[in-house]
């Protein structure tokens, strides 16, 4: 299910960012896990822990953003399908999965940098090819991550503007290699689940 409607939360107003074409933004970035597996995302999906997912609390959704780490220069285009966090000073919160890979769930957050890329597609699983777009500092990394699914990539949904957002998409998923398997590392310790101003039972579907 496509949301992009302004809303509010504990009175706040949220609205979408006036002009998404180019938008970046750079803040707190923190991560949710276990709490809120299994349960549904603002837009109608099911939250998956590993998966490659995100929560923003305006850009539509589902879409695509690239997220940096700006202490390491970690990044990888996730599926933003959440909104969240409203805890006052946090820009975005990602999966656990993501948090990992960005080098952060030990610490709980991180500064990061927050490109829009354009909408994602509103069926079919995206993560091989989120996976794929995972970079160190710019670059391909030695090591590619190892994807959790076999299922193929899915159709970008189209848009009224197909010429840009076709373009902008497929230059963040386009040359990428076969990834290949990641060792992973030892359990690090669980932080504490991202803040937010209410019960995450409060706000209907949304966390």
């Amino acid at each position: 299910m496509l949301v992009s409607k302004p809303y509010k939360v504990a009175g706040k107003d949220q609205t979408l960012p006036e002009n998404l074409e180019g938008y970046s933004a750079e803040g707190l970035a923190s991560w949710y896990g276990t709490g809120f597996h299994g349960r549904s995302t603002a837009n109608g999906e099911i939250f998956d822990k590993m998966s490659i997912s995100a929560a923003h609390p305006s850009l539509p959704l589902p879409s695509y953003a690239r997220v940096t780490n700006v202490n390491n220069g970690k990044s990888i285009v996730v599926r933003v399908n959440d909104r969240g966090p409203f805890h006052g000073d946090r820009a975005l919160d990602v999966s656990e999965r993501v948090a990992e890979i960005l080098n952060f769930k030990h610490k709980g957050m991180a500064r990061v940098r927050i490109d829009y890329v354009g909408p994602a597609a509103l069926s079919g699983s995206d993560e091989g090819k989120l996976l794929a777009t995972y970079r160190v500092n710019g670059n391909l990394p030695t090591t590619a991550l190892a994807s959790l699914e076999t299922a193929p990539a899915a159709t970008p949904a189209t848009t009224p503007n197909p010429a840009t957002t076709q373009s902008r998409v497929g230059a963040a998923f386009s040359g990428f290699s076969t990834p290949q398997p990641l060792t992973r590392q030892g359990v690090l310790v669980q932080p504490v689940l991202s803040g937010f101003a209410f019960s995450p039972s409060a706000y209907n579907a949304q966390r």
